[in-house]
């Protein structure tokens, strides 16, 4: 019978420099479970939508190499979809070519602390991504030591956590993805069909299926807007939370409101810019609302 071997996160016990990685990421026998959970604005409901991905089949483009990117979200893992395609070099990282024929650097090796690092995410969305490294630190996979990434994304909140050889912790695929009422998180990784990592703060390896909040966060914490939108004021209720932020739809921080254990309170919006805002608590965006400024 074949052992299963999850990731286990140990403590830092050594510097590590940034030579030597060892990403290979176009084995063939890598497969990723990638969870995206879309917040209805009740924040009680959420959609879970599960896909698998894997690289697999050679093709040629442009004299270039590449293996093709499939995709599913049907539980079997069966009708695989051509979602694009990916090639690698060790001196430079891993590039995803879409099907509109638009190639980006979607992961960048052979980086070390402070280096700034363009992504260009072809596979989820447009612009240009600039990710600050922020701190090398390692974890253990199956007894051997891999390097773990963390990263910032301009003066957002939430960091990009990448693993070496098996990508970003918010799915092979959405690396420096943010979106507002909704995140994406990888759900489970495996090698030739062993498992290697799974998110511990879920039980499956595939959801597909709305299901209450609350199987994941607490049932009194949740945030309330009215009215929404609004153009001068809008009232905020919270329950079991202390402070509350603003942040623009890019993930800037607006605002800090201190809720003094207030149930309620009313939040003075006539000076924001125009647009949409998202509420969250200390940049916890599991937990958060979206209001728009007119």
């Amino acid at each position: 019978m074949k052992k299963k071997f999850l990731l286990l996160i140990m403590p830092v016990l050594f510097y590590l420099q940034a030579s030597g990685q060892n990403w290979d990421m176009l084995n063939s026998g890598k497969l990723w479970s990638n969870l995206v959970i879309t917040y209805n604005p009740n924040m009680i409901d959420q959609d879970l939508t599960t896909d698998f991905v894997k690289f697999d089949g050679d093709t040629t483009i442009n004299a270039k190499d590449y293996k093709r990117v499939l995709q599913t979200e049907d539980s079997t893992m069966g009708n695989w979809i051509l979602k694009g395609y990916i090639r690698e070099t060790i001196s430079e990282g891993l590039y995803f070519r879409n099907l509109q024929g638009e190639e980006g650097l979607l992961y960048k090796y052979n980086v070390k602390v402070g280096d700034s690092i363009t992504i260009a995410n072809k596979a989820n969305f447009v612009h240009d991504l600039i990710l600050i490294v922020k701190n090398i630190d390692s974890i253990q996979i199956n007894g051997f030591y891999k390097k773990k990434y963390t990263m910032s994304q301009g003066a957002s909140p939430i960091n990009e956590i990448w693993i070496e050889g098996i990508g970003s912790l918010k799915g092979i695929l959405r690396c420096g993805w943010i979106a507002a009422g909704g995140s994406g998180k990888l759900l489970c990784y495996y090698e030739n069909k062993i498992l290697m990592y799974k998110d511990t703060g879920y039980s499956e390896c595939y959801y597909y299926t709305r299901t209450s909040i609350n199987t994941i966060n607490s049932p009194d914490r949740i945030i309330e807007i009215f009215p929404n939108p609004s153009h001068n004021e809008i009232n905020i209720t919270a329950f079991g939370l202390k402070r509350l932020k603003v942040y623009s739809i890019y993930g800037s921080l607006i605002d800090t409101i201190d809720l003094d254990n207030k149930p309620e309170i009313t939040l003075n919006i006539s000076e924001y810019p125009n647009g949409i805002y998202i509420i969250a608590p200390d940049g916890l965006f599991t937990i958060c609302q979206k209001f728009v400024k007119l």
